[in-house]
């Protein structure tokens, strides 16, 4: 019920990335991975997430597609962006506070349209939008404060 399989799998692409391969079949699977051929299969099988009840095909598929977007320099995609780097710095907030702005998002669609589609899109774009407000402004006042500091400590340590 937990998936620690697919944790599991997500680990060793993570040790995969991390790790040397000491091993040459090792160092071949990585390569293998980041070849252009595995990367237009993975993509066409992306979409069949959607329907797989296998849970381990699903975590295999995913980890091959993020090892990829990770590690390759000549991916299919590329994920380099201003917006998305933001997005990647408010990450952690995001996560925190997304069931918050979920609430309220669900309370004032209902409130503004009752029920219906319109409710629907409604709380699906207003929880999107308080969502990255609320991980804005945690980012401003709580995370970014806190690395200032981290840093600063860096710079001292690495004087000494």
């Amino acid at each position: 019920m937990l998936r620690f399989e697919c944790l599991a799998i997500g680990g060793l692409f993570a040790a995969l990335l991390i790790y040397s391969p000491r091993s040459k079949r090792l160092a071949a699977a990585r390569d293998l991975i980041l070849c252009r051929e595995v990367q237009i299969v993975v993509l066409c099988a992306l979409p069949l997430t959607l329907v797989l009840t296998d849970h381990i095909a699903q975590a295999t598929i995913f980890g091959i597609f993020i090892f990829n977007l990770a590690t390759n320099p000549n991916t299919l995609l590329s994920f380099n962006h201003p917006v998305l780097d933001r997005l990647g710095a408010i990450s952690y907030g995001m996560y925190g506070y997304n069931w918050i702005a979920a609430v309220i998002a669900m309370r004032v669609a209902i409130g503004l349209f009752g029920n219906g589609i319109a409710t629907s899109a409604a709380t699906f774009i207003c929880g999107i939008v308080l969502t990255i407000v609320l991980a804005m402004l945690s980012y401003i006042a709580i995370e970014k404060p806190f690395l200032d500091i981290k840093r600063k400590k860096r710079q001292m340590s690495a004087r000494i």
